[in-house]
């Protein structure tokens, strides 16, 4: 009798281990919940939380529960089931979501219109009864109640569209007014009254097309938009005339200040900005050159598709050869090199780039007093960095090269240049590994990189190129 006993003890110690809830702490949630998860991923992508709110309710109730359950280490089963219905109910909301789509396109498009405009916050109310009526529309097409649906969706568009006015009407138009009244009050109109006239007629405008069609804002947005520009645009142009005639302002310094952001900008175009023929000159060329640029953008791209293709054509081939594997890794190695030597420097210290297979440091921030090639102690952090970038590339070789700007004699530049690299040079040969080969070059003036014409230009051809060299 004892013995049976025993036998039932242990019996019931199986079973009470074998659904024991400790036992199910190791089940991996990821897999578990990877469908039901992705169902839910669907669903919020559709926004089916509004256009299918009973079904995207009902599919995240069942999986809050889940959650629940797993946090608590329920049996496996339960777990399960719930994950079971919260799929099948987040799969028929994004389903419906898609449905509704289609039947409120126009109430949705309201509604972004809307939302372009920040209605949330500047027409609240209009905007909370939209999304009141887009969702009670959305439940009833749930419901299968197309008619229903359909009459309150465009109740919700109409809500929107006067949500999207209001806002306009708050935001461009108020703005636009109160700079033209700023601008009449501050008398702009005797400094400045074609383009105070101008702001004005494009505010009257915008008003008229929001009257006449206040359902089709984009137009009238616009204008208003315009009008707020011209209203800033004449309060400026009041005060700078005011500055001439309180003689503040000479013309000639008038016409010196203008010059200003067209010389940036040629400066930065690499360009000489001459205004001895005026500015439209000036302009004509800097439109010309940006032009060609553009141009060479999109070219460049088109080869970026070209070597693409081709890139995907070799690797098609050397996968068919076997050797894809191991040239993906030396690619992600480089990668990851070239990675670390960029972020070593900041962007006023050193640009990096690739040149075939060397790897180019251009050190601009590594400056040298007029003349000397004597290396000062504020280039010892930037040069330390250079060692580092270095030492990322165990095998290479180090050329350091040497260049000047065009000013002063050719022969002097070279030997100046010259010198420079071989100050950089000793340098680095006492920071790094001795078995590294390092190279000094000098181009003098012969390999410029922007324009000699400019201050800009010249201080960007004086620098120290550093080109690390793969073994052969």
């Amino acid at each position: 009798m004892r013995s049976i006993q025993t036998s039932l003890f242990s019996l019931c110690l199986c079973l009470f281990s074998s659904f024991n809830p400790s036992a199910f702490a190791d089940t991996n949630k990821t897999a578990l919940f990877k469908e039901a998860s992705q169902a839910l991923n669907a669903a919020n992508a559709a926004q089916a939380n509004i256009l299918a709110p009973k079904g995207y309710a009902l599919g995240s109730e069942h999986y809050q529960k889940a959650e629940v359950l797993y946090a608590k280490q329920k049996q496996k089963e339960r777990i399960t089931k719930e994950l079971t219905r919260a799929t099948d109910a987040l799969k028929l909301a994004a389903k419906n979501a898609e449905l509704a789509r289609l039947t409120f396109a126009a109430t949705l498009k309201a509604r972004n219109d809307a939302k372009g405009v920040d209605s949330q916050r500047l027409a609240g109310d209009l905007w909370q009864d939209g999304e009141e009526s887009l969702l009670y529309a959305a439940t009833k097409l749930e419901d299968g109640n197309l008619k229903r649906a359909k009459s309150k969706a465009t109740d919700a568009e109409k809500q929107y569209r006067a949500a999207e006015l209001s806002a306009i009407q708050s935001s461009y138009l108020d703005e636009a007014r109160k700079l033209i009244k700023q601008a009449r009050k501050e008398k702009v109109d005797r400094h400045a009254p074609k383009t105070l006239l101008n702001a004005e007629t494009l505010l009257a405008d915008a008003e008229k097309e929001l009257a006449e069609n206040r359902y089709d804002v984009d137009y009238p947005r616009s204008l208003a938009k315009q009008a707020r520009y011209e209203a800033k645009h004449s309060l400026y142009l009041a005060e700078m005339v005011k500055q001439l005639d309180r003689g503040k302002l000479t013309t000639e310094e008038f016409l010196l200040d203008i010059e200003k952001p067209l010389i940036n900008i040629a400066t930065a175009l690499d360009m000489v900005a001459s205004f001895d023929q005026g500015f439209d000159v000036v302009a004509t060329s800097l439109v010309q050159n940006i032009e060609s640029l553009r141009a060479d953008a999109y070219e460049l791209g088109e080869r970026k598709k070209e070597l693409s293709q081709l890139e995907s054509d070799i690797s098609t081939l050397e996968k068919r050869m076997g050797i894809q594997s191991q040239r993906i890794a030396e690619q992600e190695a480089q990668k990851e090199s070239l990675r670390q030597v960029s972020e070593l420097f900041k962007r006023n210290e050193a640009v990096v780039m690739t040149e075939g297979r060397n790897i180019l440091i251009r050190a601009v921030g590594l400056t040298f007093n007029p003349g000397s090639s004597h290396i000062n102690s504020n280039n010892f952090a930037l040069l330390q960095k250079l060692k580092q970038a270095a030492a990322l590339y165990p095998g290479y070789s180090l050329l350091i090269e040497g260049h000047t700007d065009a000013f002063g004699g050719d022969s002097a530049n070279l030997n100046l240049s010259f010198a420079r690299a071989e100050s950089v040079k000793e340098y680095l040969r006492t920071n790094i590994d001795s078995s590294t080969q390092i190279d000094a070059i000098g181009y003098g003036e012969t390999r410029p990189i922007a324009n000699n014409e400019t201050k800009e230009g010249r201080a960007r051809n004086r620098r120290i190129d550093l080109v690390l060299r793969p073994p052969l």
